[in-house]
């Protein structure tokens, strides 16, 4: 979190950029957000919501998103998953 609440990242007015890290990756923010969608920045937290015997606690490490945006390696944007 210290990483990404920096002070770029909220416009004079004091709405949240678009993006990630601040003012910079703008091109990650999606169409459809604007300065007022919270809910967003909550989407740290979903893993909270699965199980213990789930995949993504019981499977092999993979690196993740976060982790290779914070490094500086090229991903994909994220999708939602259709089941």
């Amino acid at each position: 979190m210290k990483n990404l609440f920096i002070p770029s990242t909220f416009t004079k007015e004091g709405w949240l950029q678009l993006g990630l890290v601040g003012d910079k990756q703008q091109s990650l923010a999606d169409s459809y957000s604007n300065t007022g969608s919270m809910y967003l920045t909550s989407l740290v937290f979903i893993a909270l919501g699965l199980p213990e015997t789930d995949e993504f606690w019981t499977g092999p490490f993979t690196e993740w998103t976060q982790r290779k945006a914070w490094s500086g390696k090229p991903f994909k944007k994220d999708y939602a998953v259709k089941y």
